[in-house]
């Protein structure tokens, strides 16, 4: 069922009268019992009542068929007809029951002031008014319609009847018209005091959503800063992963080079002998193997960090063994794990394809092994970090899990709120975790979750599928 709409503000035929729900409501149920009465006193009256009194049923009746055809006009959202209908219906069969039956002296003529006050409190001064003024006509009618055999003095109390019921219904008028105008000033109030609270509510709604707009680009800016810290975290190994083996092969290439050198003498001078020839190419195959197997080292180091570093600046959906990213990952963070005294364990299965988005899924663990290094080993003698992985049908579980410090329950619980942090002032922004809950469950589809104890290590578990959903 629609709900009625306020009237404007400008329309004072409107604006004195608005039902709300709850008041339709009430007026629906007070339309059902009128009905209900007026139908058992006029088959009473018809029933009980002698022949001569029996015209009173059918006012009763009248009033009754006026409640169902009020209690019809509001069952279709015409509130104000309702009332109107009811209101007007009765006073006619007032007015009809005087004419016809004992004119002034009809006791209905008195409820007269209480339909005044009913108009005027539901349907505005103006209907109150004219309905006072008709009611004054008809009393003057009533008065002057006496039957003309009656005595002079009955003739005057009539008059004298008609002008008390006339100054009965004025002051009944005028407090309709009072009380339509405290309602319409209230309904004024109300209805200005709900334009500003909207005019309120859209401005604090508009200024909300600027806030939440900045407060996505600060944190696709922190998130874009985060990934130029591994970044940089990862060239600084990477570089110094790469000084072994290409000055390995540097040492070989200028031995290679010296040997040749004196190779190339000897055979200018034609003092080479069996020996000596023998000596320089095992020599030389020992020096090619060596920059051969350096040089590979450093190629295969060189290929793990482009696809790193191409998956951790990008949000590129490809196709990926899972197992080798993360491999390629964890080796990126070896020139960091030979100055720790802790280290990664990796069970992963081979050909774990996945359809997703391997720069952040690769971001969210980056995160999770750097939150280890500060949280779960700091000050620690050993530790381990255990990474596995699992197909479990269309989905995959990660598990990240440390036999280190532990949280206690109050921190694991708050750990992924943004701005959290257990090292204020010591570097820790708070929005790791948090950034890597965003990933997971936004970009990737997954879910992240904790568990831990304090003083018995923390298990970081991602469960995602492993054909991510399109994004929007």
């Amino acid at each position: 069922m629609n709900q009625p709409k306020p009237p404007a503000i400008d329309d004072p035929g409107t604006a004195e009268f608005y039902f709300g729900p709850h008041s339709e409501r009430f007026l629906r149920i007070f339309l059902r019992l009128v009905l209900a009465v007026m139908v058992v006193l006029g088959l009473h009256t018809l029933w009980v009542q002698p022949a001569g009194d029996q015209w009173r049923a059918w006012d009763n009746l009248a009033i009754a068929l006026l409640a169902g055809v009020a209690l019809r006009l509001s069952a279709r959202q015409r509130m104000r007809a309702a009332v109107m209908a009811l209101l007007w219906g009765i006073w006619a069969v007032l007015m009809l029951g005087a004419l016809l039956h004992p004119g002034l002296g009809y006791s209905g003529l008195y409820a007269c002031p209480l339909l005044l006050m009913l108009a005027g409190w539901m349907l505005g001064k103006r209907q109150a008014w004219a309905m006072a003024a008709l009611s004054i006509l008809a009393f003057a009618a009533l008065a002057a319609l006496a039957p003309a055999g009656t005595a002079q003095a009955g003739r005057e109390s009539a008059w004298v009847t008609a002008v008390s019921l006339s100054a009965v219904v004025a002051l009944g008028a005028a407090i309709a018209a009072g009380l339509a105008d405290s309602k319409k000033r209230q309904y004024l109030q109300v209805l200005d005091l709900s334009r500003n609270l909207e005019q309120r509510v859209a401005k604090r709604t508009q200024h909300l959503e600027e806030a939440l707009d900045q407060l996505r680009r600060t944190q696709d800016e922190l998130v874009e800063a985060k990934k130029l810290s591994s970044l940089g975290s990862l060239v600084a190994g990477v570089s110094h992963e790469l000084n072994t083996p290409i000055g390995n092969a540097m040492i070989a290439a200028s031995a290679l080079h010296d040997r040749l050198q004196a190779l190339s003498k000897a055979a200018a001078g034609r003092s080479m002998s069996r020996s000596a020839m023998n000596e320089f190419i095992q020599v030389g195959l020992e020096l090619g193997e060596l920059v051969l197997h350096s040089t590979k080292r450093a190629s295969e180091l060189i290929a793990s960090f482009k696809q790193v570093a191409i998956d951790g600046t990008s949000e590129a959906r490809r196709s990926f063994d899972l197992g080798v990213a993360l491999t390629d990952l964890v080796r990126a963070f070896g020139p960091m794990l030979k100055t720790q005294a802790w280290r990664i364990e990796l069970d992963l299965p081979a050909g774990l394809l996945c359809d997703s988005y391997p720069g952040p899924l690769e971001q969210v663990l980056t995160n999770l092994i750097q939150n280890a290094e500060r949280h779960a080993f700091a000050g620690r003698a050993s530790g381990l970090l255990r990474i596995t992985a699992e197909a479990q049908g269309e989905r995959v579980c990660i598990s990240v899990s440390d036999d280190g410090a532990g949280m206690s329950a109050e921190t694991a619980a708050r750990v992924f709120e943004p701005f959290f942090t257990t090292q204020f002032g010591k570097g820790g922004s708070g929005l790791g975790l948090s950034i890597c809950r965003n990933i997971v469950t936004g970009l990737l589809g997954g879910s992240l979750t904790v568990s831990s104890q304090l003083g018995q290590g923390s298990r970081f578990v991602i469960e995602m599928p492993r054909k991510a959903p399109a994004r929007n």
